[in-house]
């Protein structure tokens, strides 16, 4: 399925912390206080809020790996999996846990591993295997072939990436919920107050946004309960904020479930037809006073990155298009001030960097779990700059649908 750029509102759930949306079976699930989220619920978008752009504890792919090394005996060794510099998934663990393994991959794994076996190579005090081909953007499903992966030292063998779910994408499942990006964590997502109340233990409850820009959560089936939608206040605004109409039947296959909405959501407004423009400036602000001696006098008040995007939309004349219902809930909510993220890429959540910007002295990665400085890659986040557009013509011309270019100006945050 195509992946488009999207523009994701901010995504503020202040007014549901602490209630009750939604059940699984006869257990209540309760969003934590507004105290125990993120910005008190003020989300930069809706998938900092699904997932907080990691997985839950113990539920990425080195906490996977450790779990199923102890369980078949090897112990509990120091497996670790992240993104190298050029943009590819490793895997590794300390030569002095472990010598000689082996990685056995099968092919067209979203990974990115080489196919068949490979034995690990000794890099700096590790033994690692490091992916031959990019990491595959978009959902991924870590339950379904042939996305299985095998670790083997020849005593001890285990098999990861084999548990029932679907994941927003291969970073989310790389990123512990240790790491934070900007002070969102995982800890503070819906999917973490869905697990505290169904599977705390195992975490295996998922939510996401699949690339069409609609909410999904996937879940172990019958283990755990699908979701029953409530008639409360709560209940409704819940629904109404991810694209839920409440008749949505989950998909049930090889022991889990997957309930999609039915509407893109609000809060995403999916670029189907892509960028018609992209610029990125450095916007300076100054001030400068006269003195009554004749002298002027100024000083430097601060500098941002202005991102202008420019998109064309066929708007709510085609009603029946995502992208009528999405332009019509989404729209109105990016207002001046009010925030933005540009994401280049839904498969793809991490922060978009310039290398510009990393270069301060000290040595760094030029990708990671947590940003990329691939170009229109990754997800820019920030506000609707001052100058920005306050309206969007849309009309008829003879059977043809019109609308004039839409252009947003963003000002990153720093």
């Amino acid at each position: 399925m195509a992946r488009y750029p999207a523009l994701l509102a901010g995504c503020d759930v202040a007014a549901l912390a602490g209630l009750i949306p939604f059940t699984r079976g006869a257990t209540n699930i309760t969003l934590p206080a507004a105290a125990s989220m993120y910005d008190g619920g003020r989300y930069p978008d809706v998938v900092a809020w699904l997932t907080g752009y990691g997985s839950q504890a113990g539920r990425h792919l080195a906490g996977d790996i450790i779990t199923a090394w102890a369980a078949a005996g090897g112990g509990t060794l120091a497996w670790e999996a992240d993104i190298t510099t050029d943009d590819r998934v490793r895997i590794r663990v300390p030569n002095a846990s472990l010598g000689a393994w082996s990685l056995v991959a099968t092919a067209g794994n979203a990974y990115g591993m080489p196919t068949g076996t490979t034995a690990a190579s000794l890099v700096s005090g590790y033994r690692q295997v490091v992916g031959t081909l990019p990491w595959t953007r978009g959902n991924y499903d870590a339950g379904a072939s042939p996305h299985s992966l095998t670790i083997t030292d020849g005593i001890d063998t285990i098999g990861v990436s084999t548990i029932t779910a679907r994941v927003h994408s291969v970073p989310t499942m790389l990123r512990a919920s240790t790491t934070t990006d900007e002070g969102v964590s995982p800890l503070t997502s819906l999917e973490d107050a869905d697990n505290d109340a169904v599977d705390n233990a195992n975490r295996r409850v998922r939510w996401g946004l699949d690339e069409t820009g609609r909410v999904w959560t996937s879940y172990p089936s019958p283990t755990i309960d699908h979701i029953g939608w409530l008639g409360t206040t709560a209940g409704l605004a819940f629904r109404r904020l991810l694209g839920f109409t409440g008749s949505e039947s989950p998909v049930v296959s090889g022991g889990r479930a997957l309930l999609t909405a039915t509407y893109v959501c609000p809060l995403v407004l999916p670029l189907s037809r892509g960028m018609t423009r992209y610029s990125q400036t450095l916007r300076t602000s100054a001030g400068l006073v006269e003195l009554s001696s004749g002298r002027a006098r100024g000083r430097h008040i601060g500098h941002c990155r202005q991102h202008g995007v420019g998109y064309t939309l066929r708007g709510p004349t085609h009603t029946t298009s995502d992208e009528g219902q999405a332009l019509a809930a989404c729209w109105p909510l990016l207002g001046r001030g009010q925030r933005v993220a540009i994401s280049h890429d839904l498969g793809d959540p991490r922060r978009s960097r310039l290398l510009a910007d990393l270069y301060d002295g000290t040595t760094v990665a030029a990708h990671s779990t947590a940003y990329t400085t691939e170009h229109l890659r990754g997800r820019v986040p920030g506000r609707v700059a001052g100058g920005s557009a306050a309206d969007v013509a849309f009309g008829l011309d003879g059977a043809r649908v019109r609308s004039d270019e839409v252009t947003l100006l963003v000002d990153e945050d720093a």
